[in-house]
């Protein structure tokens, strides 16, 4: 007795890449004097060089990631529009905000990528690398034979960012009840990044809860819940050191007290 064994096979289509072979374009050494914190206000221009064997064309995003591992794991993937690449707290990369596009064969494309300063910073480095990757938004990827990186070694500064330091607890001791009392509170003003031809600060005090009778002063003027006091640092130096003072009448009803008061400032 024969017996009959039929075997379904299914075929699907199968899509299979090389992997891209990446080569490094040039190294460039980027100096960067003052970062802004705003999108699109420090750019980094550079370009890619490479060779699309797959008779293909569509969109393109460019970038710099913190790793040669970082970025080739990005080439597989693809990115978004203005996509975080690196972000160490203080240095933000976006990818491109503008599509790119590439072509089958061999060609060079124009490409950049988007520095921001998070925080501030003085003469910071980094070392990244950029390329150019697949639109992560569209069906057809960029899947090169050969791909170009630059390796970027980055020395910048931010733009200014303003700072305040104050003792977080002033102990004003003793006192009788109706006695007058005062305290020296040091305060450093300044601002980190770059500083540029100087800048100032309007500083204020406020508080809610200190009695009507203190006063805050700072160059001889009550700034308590009252008007602001401008401080101008010079250029070339980061901060200054501001001598205020508090002076009030201690309540007339004896216990203990715990008073709080903000430092704001702005930037003019």
């Amino acid at each position: 007795m024969r017996q009959l064994f039929i075997f379904i096979v299914s075929l699907f289509p199968l899509s299979i890449y090389a992997e891209t072979i990446f080569i490094l374009k040039e190294t460039q050494n980027v100096s960067i004097e003052e970062m802004s914190s705003q999108a699109n206000k420090t750019l980094f221009r550079f370009t890619v060089d490479y060779i699309n064997d797959n008779n293909t064309s569509g969109s393109l995003r460019s970038s710099c990631w913190g790793s040669f591992d970082d970025m080739k794991n990005a080439s597989n993937d693809g990115i978004y529009t203005a996509e975080i690449t690196f972000n160490d707290g203080k240095l933000g990369v976006y990818a491109s905000y503008t599509p790119m596009t590439f072509y089958s064969g061999n060609n060079t494309v124009n490409t950049y990528t988007n520095f921001r300063s998070l925080t501030g910073f003085n003469s910071d480095k980094w070392t990244l690398y950029c390329t150019a990757v697949s639109n992560k938004t569209t069906e057809i990827k960029f899947r090169p034979r050969e791909v170009s990186y630059t390796i970027v070694n980055l020395m910048a500064s931010s733009e200014a960012y303003p700072y305040i330091t104050a003792p977080p607890m002033v102990d004003l001791n003793k006192c009788l009840p109706n006695n007058s009392v005062e305290a020296i509170i040091p305060l450093t003003v300044g601002f980190e990044g770059y500083l540029g031809q100087g800048k100032q600060m309007d500083l204020t005090v406020k508080s809610i809860d200190l009695p009507e009778s203190f006063e805050i002063i700072v160059d001889g003027k009550n700034i308590l819940n009252t008007s602001s006091h401008t401080v101008n640092i010079p250029s070339g130096q980061n901060n200054i050191q501001i001598e205020s003072y508090l002076k009030g009448i201690c309540p007339s009803t004896s216990g203990e007290y715990l008073w709080s008061a903000e430092y704001t400032y702005t930037i003019q």
